[in-house]
């Protein structure tokens, strides 16, 4: 069975069909615990890098304040 969009995550189309109510909230905090774990550490190296760069004088000495 071909799907029509990608707006539905693969794993909870089948959870779906399978008729696993549960599986499929269970899925979705998954996928939102990663995407914000993503984002978390995204954000700590973002801050690293500005802080070594500013310490090499290549950024904005303000970045060297902690």
């Amino acid at each position: 069975m071909m799907l029509k969009n990608v707006a539905v995550s693969p794993f909870t189309h089948v959870f779906v069909k399978s008729d696993i109510k549960l599986a499929v909230h269970i899925m979705n905090a998954v996928i939102l615990t990663t995407i914000l774990s993503a984002g978390n550490s995204a954000l700590y190296v973002c801050t690293r890098i500005l802080y070594a760069l500013a310490h090499e004088g290549k950024a904005l000495k303000y970045f060297t304040y902690v």
